[in-house]
């Protein structure tokens, strides 16, 4: 299965993407999709999930839904999507009183 997961992730998608999520791979695994991407275990507390999209808005959202903390190894295009909605995001509730 994962042999296949990762053959539609290296061929379906338009844009791909490499995630460290900080935490354990059965978390991850348990959290998405299989679709979504492979994940692949960096030690106990970490993992890498491989991934894609038509587009680096939906990889962006699929991060967001994880509600886990993660880094993004690439593509450099997704960290400069991520750094403009973390802005706008900052921006939204820097008024707003709490």
């Amino acid at each position: 299965m994962a042999f296949v997961i990762r053959d539609i992730a290296s061929t379906g998608w338009k844009v791909h993407a490499r995630v460290t999520v900080l935490a354990p791979a059965e978390t991850v695994i348990a959290r998405i999709n299989p679709a979504v991407g492979v994940v692949e275990p960096v030690d106990d507390r970490s993992c890498a999930l491989l991934t894609g999209a038509d587009a680096l808005e939906t990889i962006a959202i699929y991060l967001s839904m994880l509600m886990m903390d993660f880094r993004v190894d690439g593509p450099p295009e997704l960290v400069e999507h991520l750094r403009t909605l973390a802005r706008r995001y900052t921006e939204a509730v820097a008024d707003v009183p709490g």
